[in-house]
């Protein structure tokens, strides 16, 4: 006899899980796209230019990030193997849409 309340709970977490996840890669991308050092949008400009050599990477200063949302960056810090795959750059999205705009 199945027990229904469990795969409703299952599918809540995952649905959540989902949400969070896509929130991040959100905000991310809003970071890369808009944080700018002396009206330089650095990150952007960074991406651009190694898009240009195809090169699929971006390091990010973690004080920029903790200033721009902290929750953000302790979320990248205390789960790296969840979120840095989220963001990383990788072609076509993120590369494409920085070289847009």
């Amino acid at each position: 006899m199945p027990v229904y309340g469990s795969d409703l709970s299952a599918r809540s977490n995952a649905t959540n899980t989902h949400s969070a996840n896509t929130q991040t890669i959100a905000d991310f991308q809003q970071f890369v796209t808009e944080f700018r050092e002396n009206e330089s949008f650095i990150y952007r400009d960074r991406l651009r230019a190694n898009c240009l050599r195809k090169e699929w990477t971006l390091e990010v200063e973690m004080g920029h990030l903790i200033g721009w949302r902290e929750d953000l960056a302790s979320r990248a810090r205390s789960e790296p193997g969840e979120v840095l795959p989220l963001v990383r750059p990788s072609p076509p999205s993120a590369p494409l849409r920085a070289l847009r705009s």
